[in-house]
């Protein structure tokens, strides 16, 4: 349960990573708003590689969010489809039209930000080192480690070569991500 994007600058990969609700769509909207890429919208899938490097890969173009998400800038409400019918009560996001070049289908993810909203004014990032970051990973209600038991080995070592090759951080979610 990931967002990937891209820094527009100097092209590090970052996952957004958290379960429903957690504000991955309502982060990746407002970084491709300030002119980030975005590889997926909840789901990435991870691929290993020989040289000891983990790539994210897209699911999916575009972005479902929930009327109240969209809302926070006018300009996705008319480009949000509620009538496709979504988990969660989302609807489809046509983000393709708003921002077309900003899509990109694989990153290689350079940081991982665990996403948990706090009832607080302000965000704060809290370093993670790489076993609180392994342990972050496995923590996600979505990590993918019971669907086969003949995959869990090569899971793992994906998992491990990505926070490896990645920076966690708890990224705890204030107001101020909506306010600005």
């Amino acid at each position: 349960h990931a967002n990937g994007a891209i820094a527009p600058a100097h092209g590090v990969g970052v996952l957004l990573i958290g379960g429903s609700g957690a504000g991955k769509t309502t982060l990746g909207l407002s970084l491709i708003q300030a002119g980030w890429h975005y590889v997926s919208d909840d789901t990435v899938m991870l691929h290993g590689y020989d040289t000891g490097l983990v790539n994210a890969y897209a699911f999916r173009q575009g972005f479902s969010c929930t009327a109240q998400t969209a809302s926070y800038w006018p300009k996705l409400v008319e480009k949000t489809d509620t009538g496709i019918a979504l988990n969660r009560g989302k609807g489809w996001l046509d983000i393709q039209s708003l921002y077309p070049k900003s899509f990109v289908s694989v990153c290689q993810p350079r940081l991982l930000l665990f996403l948990r909203r706090i009832e607080q004014s302000c965000s704060r990032l809290i370093s993670l080192d790489v076993t609180q970051t392994f342990t972050a990973m496995l923590d996600q209600p979505h990590a993918g480690i019971l669907l086969e038991r003949t995959k869990v080995g090569s899971l793992m070592t994906c998992y491990q070569t990505l926070v490896r090759q990645a920076r966690g951080f708890y990224f705890d979610a204030g107001q101020d991500v909506l306010d600005r």
